[in-house]
């Protein structure tokens, strides 16, 4: 029995024989975070860990365009989401932790041992999510046309392919019909008095599924008044799909995708071009934004893959400033004018 364990060492020493185990290993990363919690500060140099153990880098401190980043890296957001990491991270150990009275932030550089391919699983997985195919039931093709034209756009303003046809096993099927009535004409009488307008109720049942199960369904039912009958049931349509369009988008990211959005953001208080332009260049550089786009002095268009509260805490941070108010997807933020010099 020895003479067989020696053999079994020696081919295993020398590479003849392999044996392999299932359990993957990490890859050291370091990461640094900022934050004005330390725990905040901790999550997110866990989350630039792992953007290096991807081979992507988190840049705080220059300009980082869309196309300079790893569209992957962004897509995983949700399961990275400033949390443990769902088993992204075996271990860690905290080299530097400094605190600055001055901008009240934490500072700290840890040290993680990483699970790429667990990452890269979930990346996969998460990009699947991103196909819609768009199925809508109705009598009239031309209000069903209007359904999926509004639908659409609002579907893929966050980034989500849609579909009609071709249809792939991963996709996520959004399932709707839409049903009207007419509820008054001219001529029709309320109480003695005769009525010289027309009002149509829609009712738009939809729901989300993925490989049969339902993860969202919604009812919403609007009423649409008009001098014609066909402008009245547009307005109806059109009213009923936009509150089913925004109640879709909430859930879905939710439950698929976590918060996701565009958001607008003013900055009270701005009115040269040069702040203007160099506040479009710090909102850049906070990890996570994907792109912003200034709409008019002091006022922009951002692209953002995470919560909502994290991107008011970096913008905070960031710029030393105050929310004063924040009505989804608005955020307005008071403004400073010597900030920059």
């Amino acid at each position: 029995m020895k003479q067989i364990e020696l053999i079994l060492a020696f081919l295993v020493f020398f590479g003849i024989i392999s044996f392999s185990y299932s359990e993957e290993r990490c890859i050291v990363s370091y990461g640094v975070g900022y934050g004005s919690e330390r725990e905040e500060a901790i999550k997110s140099a866990k989350v630039e860990a792992i953007a290096h153990a991807v081979g992507v880098k988190v840049k705080h401190e220059s300009v980082s365009e869309k196309t300079q980043r790893n569209e992957d890296f962004y897509k995983m957001f949700h399961y990275v989401s400033f949390q443990e990491t769902q088993g992204f991270i075996k271990d860690y150990t905290v080299l530097e932790d400094t605190y600055d009275s001055e901008s009240k932030n934490y500072r700290v550089k840890i040290k993680a041992c990483v699970y790429p391919d667990k990452i890269k699983e979930k990346i996969n997985e998460f990009s699947k999510n991103d196909k819609v195919f768009l199925k809508i039931k109705g009598k009239n093709p031309r209000l069903t046309s209007l359904i999926k034209s509004i639908l659409t756009a609002k579907l893929e303003e966050q980034d989500f392919q849609v579909y009609e046809k071709n249809m792939t096993p991963d996709s996520l099927l959004l399932d709707g019909e839409v049903s009207l009535y007419k509820v008054f004409s001219p001529d029709d009488k309320i109480g003695n008095k005769k009525i010289d307008f027309y009002v149509v109720k829609v009712i738009f049942n939809f729901s989300l599924k993925k490989k049969g199960k339902v993860l969202i369904s919604d009812s919403i039912t609007e009423k649409g008044v008009d001098l014609t009958e066909k402008e009245a049931e547009i307005t109806a349509v059109k009213q009923a799909v936009q509150l089913a369009a925004n109640s879709l988008i909430k859930k879905l990211n939710s439950k698929i995708k976590g918060e996701r959005f565009i958001y607008y953001i003013e900055f009270k208080g701005v009115s040269s071009g040069e702040v203007s332009f160099r506040l479009k260049e710090e909102l850049s550089k906070i990890p996570f934004v994907e792109s912003v786009e200034e709409i008019e002095t002091g006022i922009f268009r951002v692209k953002y893959k995470g919560k909502v509260n994290d991107f008011i805490n970096s913008v905070r941070n960031r710029l030393h400033i105050r929310l004063v108010e924040k009505n989804l997807p608005f955020l307005t933020f008071s403004w400073s004018t010597g900030i920059f010099e």
